[in-house]
């Protein structure tokens, strides 16, 4: 296989995993939140962010067990999460509305 068919299928697979990856933000976030590009959210699947919610710049946001269905990291509506923020859920964690970290 030649170099540049490699590489065409690799910018289609790259671009489908971003498309994905898109895909769950729109499920999983509320309306009118915002999370900074050089946050990184791993187990989207598991995650739920609020309405009116912001997540800053260079936060984490982990989930160990990414085999449940259902969402194990919770975040509320009108929530800030400031700077460097790490937020690591084993089975549960829940901030509510109005939290400000």
């Amino acid at each position: 296989m030649s170099d540049f068919l490699r590489n065409v299928r690799r910018w289609f697979r790259r671009r489908a995993e971003r498309n994905a990856a898109a895909a769950w933000r729109r499920v999983h976030v509320g309306a009118n939140s915002h999370i900074a590009p050089s946050a990184q959210v791993l187990g989207w699947r598991q995650v739920s962010i609020g309405h009116h919610t912001v997540v800053g710049a260079e936060s984490w946001i982990n989930v160990n067990d990414r085999r449940s269905d259902r969402p194990v990291v919770i975040i509320g509506d009108n929530c800030f999460l400031g700077r460097r923020n790490f937020i690591n859920a084993g089975e549960f964690v829940r901030l509510g509305d109005y939290c400000l970290t």
